[in-house]
């Protein structure tokens, strides 16, 4: 009979495996997290160049109106 103290190979397995699923899910968690802050940084870049467009517009509205 073995002792007690000693892990079967099974149970190595299965400890390797839960660790092995955290590692995967932690992952995942930082995988989305990083998507979410590619997002808002596409947002914030989307509305400066709206902003750029409507000053441009502005410009281009002006120069028309002192030409015409």
């Amino acid at each position: 009979m073995r002792p007690n103290s000693q892990l079967d190979p099974v149970r190595l397995a299965v400890i390797a495996a839960f660790f092995t699923l955290l590692g995967d899910f932690i992952a995942f968690i930082l995988a989305i997290d990083e998507l979410q802050k590619q997002k808002v940084e596409e947002q914030k870049d989307m509305e400066l160049l709206k902003q750029q467009i409507r000053d441009l517009q502005k410009h281009l509205e002006k120069y028309n109106n002192c030409i015409g």
